[in-house]
């Protein structure tokens, strides 16, 4: 750029500077936040120039690679930096060009786009493109949402389903996690699956069939459905269904049936199909035929007809019927059993028993044959059948006691090789004298049985009947006896003398009182007394028993008044603890003496009191510090459930308030009690808004306890597989301590507990807000490990904030003084930077805009901050970031005196740019000095020229100038004057005539400027002008360089009436090129004539003349062509009369000469003999009296 100055000094001016070609009219880009972005354009020139110029950005995040440039077609790179832009941010700024050729701006637009990702079909925009994408590709769907740009997605676009991707996503690809939360941001219902069938009834042959269901998917996305039965007889082929398993939407689960767990008849059972959303079940009823066991048709009737027959014979021998109804009831079953199985002997054999019992001897003798027979034939194996029959014998051979003998003994014998055989030993127990001599030898034989797994109830009937006949046989409980004892409750066949033995046996710590419960609780419904009713209790005391049926019991004997040992410790440990009821006032009044109960038990106590309390009024107010005392010992221990909670509702007291209290409170009032009936859910997992980390509770029988600090809060069951369902705590939990005024107590007296601070801080609302009396509430929050990072973001800016309103700016500098600006958002770095400056910290808020830039940076911020950053300076110089931040602040019409000073000394930017900051130092009458210098020196090597040029020349005229510059400026005026009649004010020639005065020699083009600027301006014409229009005008004169605005000067200068008779035609053209007029003078012409030619003469810079002699009347017509490169082009034509020109003086002889003619139109041809005579004399004159030679 400095070369300018003397090419111009030399005489080089350029006629035509050319225009720059750009590849790119404007740059448009598009990117992510935190991207960089590379690109360039291609910068062309006029063809054989030598292009040279500068490239700067307005903004800093836009790079210029390539500063500078030189000669043609060059590359202009450039980098934008992304970093610390946000989404939706558009910047907008302009590339300055400043080149001989000109100066340009190109504009450059970069949008940051907003968080969206691509996938197969296209970008995901929203969370309704992420559905579209789950239905149409799921696999896909489910690695997108565990993908890193899905949270920040979210948080641009989905702001409200933050807390719920953060609970659902915590472990990795869990498909189930994904199906929720589509469920829940309702963009999808749950798949549902549907059984063909609701019963599916099936007769089963063979092991190895395979049964079906088909079932039938609702719906797309997530499928895993667990199956399970609970039919033991079932063998399911899969216990997992998943996405493979169905075809479109259907699928068959295939299952087998285990024959051999079977029983006769129907067997029922469930398979189910469930996920962490549905659940399904279908009953299957296998029904297994007597056909299907490979028995006979009627072998099922035959066992129920034996069922009968024992009944009846169990209830004959325990006299609960007569003999005739036996007898009668017998023959009928015996008589169908016959029917159904003709062959076989034990119909007939039984039937001849009770014949003989009525004595019918002969028809029993000759069944007896008859059944012999087909005892012979029967493939039977079973000893009993044949001694059976034996035994009848010996009952028709009775008085043969040898043949008696002789059966027992073989029986005895056969009995001792098949001991286990019940039925030979009920035999023996008819046929064997011992057996029936002695008691205790029948009592072991019935026992032995026992040992040998008999259950059968015609052996337990025979021991009972000993039982009945002297219960000290039941010196202990053992299984035998317990099995005797269940036989008999259950037939009603206890007697007071077995109950009154049990009794007794109660008392003794080893017996099995599961078993013995039964019995006596059969006992009483069959005799109620104390007695039974307190054994009853002990056994259940001692089986620790604490259900609803036990419970039950307990009050039976509270209110019989009975004392059992704990009876009513065991009565409260009973209770329902989810609900309160109305208790027995002798509970309360034992417990207001004596009460050793566990807490929860405690708690549940008095709250049924407190319930009571009208009704027991006398006791409640004895008992009231008891229970007070007893609630704030609970609060200590940090203790809570829905009783403590329902005594702090209506026992506390604000001076039950200690310090101890204070502490445990602080948790408990945040506590919430929350019920599932699902097995699955194993934990609760809470997520606030505000806090770090996820909070996880254990399920304990069906409820967990769990802490919600505020409202904006998502919760979880969690299943053992890291399935994650979201519920609703407004439905599902409830809160056990509400007590809003004893909170905002709490939170004043502990400024430092940090969830006692959460809760008042974003009580009814989920933002920051900071007011004078939660400053110090969120100063505790800013400084807890517990708040998540963006919230403590937010709380900073607002205390920042706050303490700028309220001319904290100590508070604020040790507040940033102390934070991590690392991580820290751009517009929190752009706020930061407000309050460092603020605060006077300068050099950090400095290091904070190298990092951000100006962008989001209030403008007023930037002028204080420029300011303080130059006041800071030891030396004042040039510092890149000053000058940008100055900049910054200035496009927005910010700034103070110092900074404006700074960019008048220091900025360089187009010349447009850097006016307009020389037309604000004028405003404020600063040093202009250095800022007209860059001006002016731009403006010569760009060709670009502002209106306030002569405004800031003459500014600089008033300066320490430099002589080069001025004297270069002052010769581009009038280059620009002369040669392309662009206007000029007049300080340009009065500087002109200063330099002239004071000896300075100046370029030939400004002497012609100044000639034709005073033929323009003849009135501004002064002796001092007078006398170098003189001087220009001679030498002008000589050379041939006169215009037709000299014909001013032909009265003021003698030596200029040569051109008096002269009309002179002016052409220009671009330098360097060979004008030729070609004429033709009208009333000279003769018919044919051609038009004559000469070559105009080049005054200066392409401003050609040719001067003609023109009469009255005459027409001069002309055309220009050019001549360049050996080529001619016709560029003007026109035509000049005399008539048309101003009338000249008649006194030289070509005004006489042209008076003649006039005089001779006018038809006054005396003037023309008159004029012609006068012409005579003066030609006779100029020619005798004056040599040429």
């Amino acid at each position: 750029m400095k070369g300018i100055v003397e090419r111009i000094l030399d005489g080089k001016f350029e006629y035509e500077t050319g225009k720059l070609e750009f590849s790119k009219s404007k740059v448009e880009i598009s990117l992510y936040p935190g991207e960089s972005y590379e690109g360039s354009f291609v910068v062309k020139g006029p063809e054989g120039k030598l292009i040279q110029g500068e490239v700067r950005s307005s903004n800093a995040k836009m790079e210029c690679v390539t500063e500078n440039f030189s000669g043609n077609g060059n590359e202009i790179g450039f980098i934008f930096h992304g970093d610390g832009l946000v989404e939706g941010d558009v910047v907008k700024g302009y590339f300055y060009i400043v080149s001989n050729c000109g100066e340009y701006a190109i504009p450059f637009v970069v949008m940051v786009s907003f968080a969206t990702i691509e996938s197969s079909i296209g970008t995901v925009k929203n969370l309704f493109h992420f559905a579209n994408l789950a239905k149409s590709n799921w696999k896909e769907a489910v690695e997108l949402f565990y993908s890193k740009p899905f949270l920040p997605f979210l948080e641009k676009n989905e702001q409200e389903y933050v807390e719920l991707y953060r609970g659902l996503s915590k472990y990795d690809m869990q498909e189930a996690n994904v199906e929720e939360f589509l469920i829940a941001i309702h963009k999808k219902d749950a798949n549902t699956y549907i059984i063909d069938e609701d019963v599916v009834e099936i007769e089963p042959r063979n092991p190895d069939d395979r049964y079906e269901l088909l079932v039938t998917r609702n719906g797309w996305g997530y499928t895993r459905v667990q199956v399970e039965t609970d039919g033991s007889f079932i063998k399911l082929e899969k216990t997992v269904l998943t996405e493979e398993d169905f075809l479109g939407n259907r699928c068959n689960l295939y299952y087998y049936i285990d024959l051999s767990k079977l029983h006769y008849g129907k067997n029922h059972a469930k398979i189910r199909l469930y996920n962490a959303f549905v659940s399904t079940e279908v009953e299957i009823v296998a029904s297994l035929s007597v056909v299907t066991a490979n028995h006979s048709e009627n072998s099922y009737q035959w066992h129920c007809l034996t069922a009968e027959l024992t009944k009846a014979y169990v209830a004959f021998r325990a006299k609960q019927i007569k003999k005739d109804e036996f007898k009668k009831a017998g023959i009928e079953i015996l008589e169908s059993m016959g029917r159904l199985r003709p062959d076989y002997p034990i119909p007939q054999l039984m039937a001849s028993q009770l014949l003989l019992t009525e004595e019918r001897n002969n028809e029993a003798v000759w069944n007896i044959d008859h059944a012999r027979s087909k005892l012979m034939q029967s493939k039977d194996s079973d000893p009993a059948l044949w001694y059976y029959y034996m035994y009848l014998t010996t009952l028709i051979r009775s008085e043969e006691s040898n043949y008696v003998r002789s059966v027992t003994e073989e029986i005895r014998a056969t009995y001792n090789r098949y001991p286990q055989n019940w039925r030979l030993a009920w035999i023996l127990l008819f046929m064997e004298e011992e057996l029936n001599r002695s008691a205790s030898a029948r009592w072991l034989f019935l026992k032995e049985q026992f040992d040998h797994a008999c259950r059968s109830p015609i052996i337990l009937v025979e021991a009972w009947l000993m039982v009945r006949a002297d219960a000290s046989l039941l010196m202990e409980l053992g299984d035998f006896e317990m099995q005797i004892l269940q036989f008999a409750s259950r037939r009603g066949l206890l007697t007071s003398e077995i109950v009154a033995q049990l009794h007794y046996l109660t008392s003794r710590r080893e017996v099995p009182s599961a078993r013995l419960l039964q019995v006596l609780q059969k006992a009483y419904e069959i005799q109620p007394d104390e007695t039974t009713l307190s054994s009853i209790c002990t056994l259940l005391i001692r089986e620790k028993r604490k259900d609803a049926e036990a419970a039950a019991w307990y009050e039976c004997a509270i209110q019989a008044e009975l004392r059992v040992p704990k009876l009513y410790e065991y009565y409260i440990y009973s209770q329902d603890l989810s609900s309160l009821r109305e208790l027995p006032y002798m509970v309360y009044m034992y417990f207001s003496y004596h009460n050793t109960l566990e807490p929860k038990y405690t708690a549940y106590l008095y709250a049924n009191l407190v319930a009571e309390a009208e009704k027991y009024q006398e006791l409640f107010e004895q008992l009231l510090p008891t229970m007070q005392r007893f609630l704030v010992d609970m609060i200590k221990k940090g203790k809570t459930g829905w009783t403590l909670a329902y005594l702090f509702s209506a026992l506390w007291d604000d001076n039950m308030l200690d310090a101890e209290c204070e502490a445990a409170l602080s948790r408990l009032l945040f506590t919430w009690e929350v019920h599932t009936d699902n097995p699955r859910h194993k934990n609760v997992v809470v997520i606030h808004k505000h806090l770090e980390k996820e909070q996880v509770y254990g399920i304990y029988e069906g409820k967990a306890l769990i802490e919600i600090y505020h409202p904006d809060v998502c919760l979880f069951w969690e299943e053992e597989e890291g399935n994650r369902i979201a519920f609703d705590k407004e439905e599902e939990a409830y809160q056990l301590y509400a007590a809003p005024e004893l909170l905002k107590r709490m939170s004043d007296l502990d400024k430092e507990n940090v969830h006692l601070q959460l809760a008042e801080c974003f009580k009814g609302h989920a933002v920051v807000n900071i007011q004078k009396d939660n400053l110090d509430r969120f100063r505790t929050l800013l400084a807890a490990e517990e708040i998540d990072t963006e919230t403590k973001r937010e709380i900073v800016m607002q205390l920042l904030d706050y303490y700028g309103q309220h001319g904290m700016e100590a508070d604020a500098a040790n507040l940033l003084s102390g934070l991590d600006l690392e991580n820290v958002g751009v517009q929190q770095k752009a706020d930061f930077v407000k309050y460092l400056v603020q605060s006077g910290e300068f050099q950090s808020a400095k290091r904070l805009y190298q990092q951000i830039g100006t962008w989001h940076i209030e403008p007023l911020t930037l002028a204080k901050l420029s300011v303080g950053l130059i006041e800071e300076m030891p030396v004042r110089g040039l510092d890149q970031d000053v000058l940008r931040i100055a900049e910054a602040a200035f496009e927005e019409n910010q700034f103070e005196e110092v900074s404006l000073q700074y960019l008048l000394d220091y900025y360089e930017c187009t010349t447009k740019k850097m006016r307009d900051v020389w037309k604000r130092g004028v405003d404020y009458h600063l040093d202009l000095s250095s800022m007209d210098e860059r001006i002016l020196m731009q403006m010569l090597y760009t060709g670009y020229f502002v209106g306030e040029k002569m405004a800031i020349f003459t500014s600089y005229l008033r300066g320490d100038r430099n002589p080069a510059i001025e004297e270069a400026f002052l010769a581009q005026c009038c280059y620009d004057y002369f040669v392309k009649d662009k206007l000029t004010e007049k300080v340009v020639f009065e500087d002109l005539q200063r330099l002239i005065e004071a000896g300075q020699d100046v370029q030939r083009v400004c002497k012609l400027a100044f000639a034709k600027y005073y033929a323009e301006h003849a009135s501004e014409i002064t002796e001092p002008v007078k006398k170098l229009l003189w001087d220009f005008l001679r030498e002008l004169r000589e050379s041939g360089s006169v215009l037709p605005c000299f014909h001013t000067y032909l009265n003021m200068f003698p030596f200029m009436s040569d051109y008096q008779d002269k009309t002179i035609i002016e052409y220009k053209t671009s330098p360097g090129t060979k004008a030729v007029i070609h004429y033709l003078i009208e009333n000279h012409a003769v018919n044919g004539e051609e038009y004559q030619t000469k070559e105009m003469v080049d005054v200066f810079g392409g401003v050609c003349v040719a001067s003609f002699v023109l009469f009255f009347g005459e027409k001069l017509m002309y055309y220009v062509t050019e001549e360049k490169d050996g080529k001619s082009e016709l560029t003007e034509s026109g035509n000049i009369s005399r008539s048309e020109m101003r009338s000249e003086s008649s006194k030289t002889r070509f005004g006489m000469l042209n008076d003649m003619m006039i005089a001779e139109a006018l038809q006054d041809y005396d003037t023309v003999h008159q004029l012609l005579e006068e012409y005579t004399k003066l030609d006779y004159m100029v020619e005798h009296l004056f040599d040429f030679t």
